[in-house]
């Protein structure tokens, strides 16, 4: 599947981009945040981070959303 993930910060701001439109193969997968933006920064604001996964099949186009949190404190 074509995958993308990514995070907004607690006010809903695009945060970080973790993957971003990657091929990968069926599978079990696991994935590790710093806690840092796409620039680096570490975040300092405390709330609930959404963490949203999309994966599109590139045979058929049908997309699969996974959505959850991660609270920073």
């Amino acid at each position: 599947a074509d995958v993308t993930i990514t995070i907004q910060d607690p006010n809903g701001n695009h945060f970080r981009t973790l993957r971003d439109h990657e091929l990968q193969e069926p599978g079990d997968y696991a994935i590790q945040w710093d806690g840092t933006d796409d620039a680096g920064l570490l975040a300092v604001l405390e709330g609930d981070y959404a963490v949203e996964v999309e994966a599109t099949d590139p045979n058929t186009g049908l997309t699969v959303t996974r959505a959850g949190v991660i609270t920073v404190y």
